[in-house]
Protein backbone atom coordinates (compact mmCIF):
# COMPACT_ATOMS: atom_id res chain seq x y z
CA UNK A 1 0.00 0.00 0.00
CA UNK A 2 1.28 3.44 -0.88
CA UNK A 3 1.02 5.41 2.36
CA UNK A 4 0.48 9.13 2.84
CA UNK A 5 4.03 9.37 4.20
CA UNK A 6 5.43 7.68 1.10
CA UNK A 7 3.42 9.96 -1.19
CA UNK A 8 4.61 13.02 0.70
CA UNK A 9 8.22 11.86 0.43
CA UNK A 10 7.92 10.86 -3.25
CA UNK A 11 6.50 14.28 -4.16
CA UNK A 12 9.82 15.82 -3.09
CA UNK A 13 11.90 13.78 -5.54
CA UNK A 14 13.31 14.78 -8.90
CA UNK A 15 11.67 11.64 -10.33
CA UNK A 16 8.24 13.00 -9.38
CA UNK A 17 9.06 16.36 -10.96
CA UNK A 18 9.95 14.61 -14.22
CA UNK A 19 6.75 12.54 -14.13
CA UNK A 20 4.66 15.66 -13.43
CA UNK A 21 6.29 17.48 -16.32
CA UNK A 22 5.44 14.63 -18.71
CA UNK A 23 1.84 14.50 -17.53
CA UNK A 24 1.26 18.24 -17.41
CA UNK A 25 2.82 18.68 -20.87
CA UNK A 26 0.53 15.89 -22.15
CA UNK A 27 3.53 13.80 -23.21
CA UNK A 28 2.31 10.63 -21.50
CA UNK A 29 3.57 8.26 -24.20
CA UNK A 30 7.06 9.77 -24.07
CA UNK A 31 6.96 9.59 -20.28
CA UNK A 32 5.96 5.92 -20.33
CA UNK A 33 8.81 5.15 -22.74
CA UNK A 34 11.34 7.27 -20.87
CA UNK A 35 12.06 9.42 -23.89
CA UNK A 36 14.05 12.60 -23.30
CA UNK A 37 13.48 14.71 -21.26
CA UNK A 38 11.53 12.09 -19.26
CA UNK A 39 14.38 9.64 -18.72
CA UNK A 40 14.36 8.25 -15.17
CA UNK A 41 17.06 5.59 -15.37
CA UNK A 42 20.74 6.33 -15.38
CA UNK A 43 21.87 2.80 -16.12
CA UNK A 44 24.09 2.12 -19.10
CA UNK A 45 21.79 -0.40 -20.75
CA UNK A 46 18.76 0.35 -22.90
CA UNK A 47 16.34 0.83 -19.99
CA UNK A 48 15.42 4.50 -19.94
CA UNK A 49 12.73 4.52 -17.29
CA UNK A 50 11.53 2.65 -14.24
CA UNK A 51 7.92 1.45 -14.54
CA UNK A 52 7.38 1.18 -10.78
CA UNK A 53 8.39 4.81 -10.31
CA UNK A 54 6.25 6.00 -13.21
CA UNK A 55 3.22 4.09 -11.90
CA UNK A 56 3.67 5.55 -8.42
CA UNK A 57 3.94 9.05 -9.88
CA UNK A 58 0.84 8.51 -11.99
CA UNK A 59 -0.95 7.06 -8.96
CA UNK A 60 -0.29 10.30 -7.06
CA UNK A 61 -1.33 12.45 -10.02
CA UNK A 62 -4.60 10.50 -10.33
CA UNK A 63 -5.26 11.03 -6.61
CA UNK A 64 -4.55 14.76 -7.13
CA UNK A 65 -6.88 14.84 -10.20
CA UNK A 66 -4.05 15.92 -12.52
CA UNK A 67 -4.64 13.00 -14.90
CA UNK A 68 -7.36 10.43 -15.43
CA UNK A 69 -7.16 6.67 -15.75
CA UNK A 70 -8.70 7.12 -19.19
CA UNK A 71 -5.79 9.29 -20.37
CA UNK A 72 -3.23 6.87 -18.92
CA UNK A 73 -4.90 3.97 -20.70
CA UNK A 74 -5.13 5.90 -23.95
CA UNK A 75 -1.40 6.57 -23.80
CA UNK A 76 -0.65 2.93 -22.94
CA UNK A 77 -2.77 1.72 -25.88
CA UNK A 78 -0.88 4.11 -28.18
CA UNK A 79 2.55 2.64 -27.35
CA UNK A 80 4.02 0.96 -30.39
CA UNK A 81 5.35 -2.53 -29.87
CA UNK A 82 8.89 -2.67 -31.24
CA UNK A 83 12.10 -4.49 -30.33
CA UNK A 84 13.07 -1.37 -28.43
CA UNK A 85 9.81 -1.10 -26.45
CA UNK A 86 8.45 -4.62 -26.03
CA UNK A 87 10.33 -5.44 -22.82
CA UNK A 88 9.50 -2.08 -21.29
CA UNK A 89 5.80 -2.60 -22.05
CA UNK A 90 5.98 -6.08 -20.52
CA UNK A 91 7.74 -4.57 -17.51
CA UNK A 92 4.83 -2.13 -17.08
CA UNK A 93 2.36 -5.02 -17.22
CA UNK A 94 4.36 -7.09 -14.73
CA UNK A 95 4.78 -4.12 -12.40
CA UNK A 96 1.09 -3.29 -12.63
CA UNK A 97 0.08 -6.87 -11.80
CA UNK A 98 2.08 -6.57 -8.58
CA UNK A 99 0.89 -3.01 -7.91
CA UNK A 100 -2.84 -3.66 -8.34
CA UNK A 101 -3.03 -6.11 -5.44
CA UNK A 102 -2.46 -3.27 -2.94
CA UNK A 103 -3.39 -0.12 -4.86
CA UNK A 104 -6.58 0.72 -6.70
CA UNK A 105 -5.85 4.24 -7.97
CA UNK A 106 -4.61 3.07 -11.36
CA UNK A 107 -6.65 0.68 -13.43
CA UNK A 108 -4.30 -0.12 -16.30
CA UNK A 109 -6.09 -1.76 -19.20
CA UNK A 110 -3.26 -4.01 -20.31
CA UNK A 111 -5.18 -6.97 -21.78
CA UNK A 112 -5.24 -5.78 -25.39
CA UNK A 113 -1.60 -4.68 -25.39
CA UNK A 114 -0.57 -8.02 -23.87
CA UNK A 115 -2.59 -9.84 -26.54
CA UNK A 116 -0.82 -7.83 -29.27
CA UNK A 117 2.54 -8.77 -27.78
CA UNK A 118 1.62 -12.46 -27.60
CA UNK A 119 0.52 -12.35 -31.25
CA UNK A 120 4.01 -11.06 -32.17
CA UNK A 121 5.97 -13.22 -29.72
CA UNK A 122 7.88 -15.04 -32.48
CA UNK A 123 9.53 -11.70 -33.30
CA UNK A 124 10.84 -11.28 -29.74
CA UNK A 125 11.18 -14.76 -28.24
CA UNK A 126 14.98 -14.77 -28.59
CA UNK A 127 15.26 -11.68 -26.39
CA UNK A 128 16.11 -12.68 -22.81
CA UNK A 129 14.14 -9.81 -21.31
CA UNK A 130 11.09 -10.85 -23.31
CA UNK A 131 11.26 -14.49 -22.20
CA UNK A 132 11.85 -13.60 -18.55
CA UNK A 133 9.12 -10.97 -18.31
CA UNK A 134 6.63 -13.10 -20.22
CA UNK A 135 7.21 -15.98 -17.79
CA UNK A 136 6.74 -13.67 -14.79
CA UNK A 137 3.51 -12.27 -16.19
CA UNK A 138 2.09 -15.66 -17.09
CA UNK A 139 2.71 -16.85 -13.51
CA UNK A 140 0.70 -13.89 -12.21
CA UNK A 141 -2.23 -14.30 -14.61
Amino acid sequence: MITFEYISSFKKTNTYKIICEGVLNNNIEDLLLGEDPYTLSYSTDSVKTIPSQVLIGIHILILDSKISNERVNEAFRNLLITRKSVCLILDYIDTYLIYKSDNKAIKLEYDQKFKEIIEKKDDYIKMDCFKNLLALILKKL
